[in-house]
């Protein structure tokens, strides 16, 4: 079972180009509770290491909100780069 995971979230990961599954997500709310879990086994040392190493593989983030900050600051400087403001319209 965990592997059928591991190989959806490969696939989403290819669709996305990145591991952040939302939890909300409509199209498969199970991946984004399982990758949920993968991230607290993992900071609780409950994940094996051969998942360990092919979760990193993959260049799964460990650190989800992080990785999402980073991800809408990048995009937030580009804004900035091509508008010369921060102000975003809300409606992008």
């Amino acid at each position: 079972k965990w592997w059928e995971y591991y190989e959806k979230l490969c696939q989403y990961r290819q669709e996305h180009g990145d591991t952040l599954v939302p939890t909300n997500d409509h199209q498969d709310l199970s991946l984004g509770s399982w990758v949920a879990r993968q991230r607290s086994y993992y900071h609780e040392n409950q994940l094996s290491e051969d998942r360990v190493k092919a979760l990193n593989e993959i260049g799964f983030s460990w650190d989800a909100q992080r990785e999402s900050w980073d991800n809408f600051y990048a995009q937030l400087c580009d804004f900035y780069d091509l508008h010369q403001h921060t102000r975003v319209p809300r409606s992008m």
